[in-house]
């Protein structure tokens, strides 16, 4: 089968082109054009699109790093709340008297990790808010109501642990199979 551009070059070659003729061979020609025009349109296009593309890769890695740095600033301000009520109870345990100001300050710290955890984990983030609450005045709390909402120092701690242990990934698909590789 001959294609539109064979056609028109047979036709012209061999002087077959008279008036009915040139008409079809300007409507090949008009589809020919047209064609290329689509061709080169289609590329142009798939060109931008991938020149757009490898333009958004530093916003991509951006982005990545920001969430890094975001969460790392959340697990520093939890590790500095539970620092501090650990060495406020060492410090107690080892016979000093309870400070007013010491637990003020322990309600702020605590208050102060709620706000960028709240970003990677919600459930944690309303927990150091509690336990901002729970330093404010501590006598107001029983342990009934500590273990209801979960803010046990050492449950905590644990789930702070457990934000900070890297995720387990498996080139097969597999959790904890990666140890094996």
């Amino acid at each position: 089968m001959l294609v539109p551009s064979t056609l028109f070059a047979t036709a012209f070659t061999k002087g077959l082109c008279n008036r009915a003729l040139t008409y079809r061979c300007r409507q090949l020609l008009t589809f020919e054009v047209r064609t290329l025009f689509i061709h080169l349109t289609e590329h142009i296009m798939i060109e931008w699109v991938v020149e757009k593309f490898i333009a958004l890769i530093p916003s991509f890695e951006k982005a990545s790093s920001l969430r890094r740095d975001m969460q790392d600033n959340a697990l520093r301000a939890i590790s500095h709340a539970l620092n501090e009520t650990f060495i406020y109870y060492r410090d107690i345990d080892a016979g000093k008297p309870r400070s007013p100001d010491i637990e003020a300050q322990l309600s702020r710290y605590w208050s102060a990790a709620a706000i960028p955890l709240r970003h990677i984990d919600d459930e944690l983030a309303q927990i150091c808010e509690h336990k901002s609450e729970y330093w404010i005045n501590p006598d107001n709390w029983d342990s009934e109501k500590i273990e209801h909402l979960g803010i046990g120092l050492a449950k905590v701690r644990d789930q702070y642990r457990s934000l900070l242990a890297p995720k387990k990934f498996s080139l097969r698909g597999k959790a904890g199979s990666a140890a094996k590789l």
